[in-house]
């Protein structure tokens, strides 16, 4: 399950303004070099509940170059199952991403970079909803 966060165009994010939007978001900069958001409360989880990559390769952040650090956009994206259950995970998904495009200024949009409409949102739950139901 993926989601993007895009910058208006002719418009670029910076890694400094990334970073302290995703800190505000709860992520952390994991060792992999991705922004990863854990569950929060009693769960204890090895296994991030969604990660967050840029869109210029390699995608990963590296601290030492967030300072010049400049790209079109944000993934966030999830594996299913997870450490959250199905829809869980992805309201907090949805919640992430409205906050980091508000944050940044940026425009929510599908894994194709296609603006986010409520139909769009409906089918990704239809699509999560149907992955909660196929065996393990």
């Amino acid at each position: 399950i993926a989601l993007t966060v895009m910058a208006p165009r002719h418009h670029l994010f910076k890694g400094t303004d990334i970073r302290a939007a995703a800190e505000e978001a709860g992520f952390q900069l994991g060792a992999t070099g991705l922004f990863e958001r854990y569950p929060t409360g009693e769960t204890v989880a090895d296994t991030p509940v969604f990660s967050l990559a840029h869109l210029r390769r390699p995608g990963s952040f590296e601290p030492p170059a967030l300072a010049a650090l400049t790209t079109p956009g944000l993934l966030l994206f999830m594996s299913l199952p997870g450490p959250l259950e199905g829809m869980k995970a992805l309201d907090l998904l949805v919640l992430a991403v409205d906050q980091l495009a508000r944050k940044l200024g940026g425009v929510i949009c599908d894994e194709h970079r296609r603006k986010m409409t409520n139909q769009g949102l409906l089918n990704l739950r239809d699509k999560v909803a149907k992955l909660g139901q196929s065996p393990r």
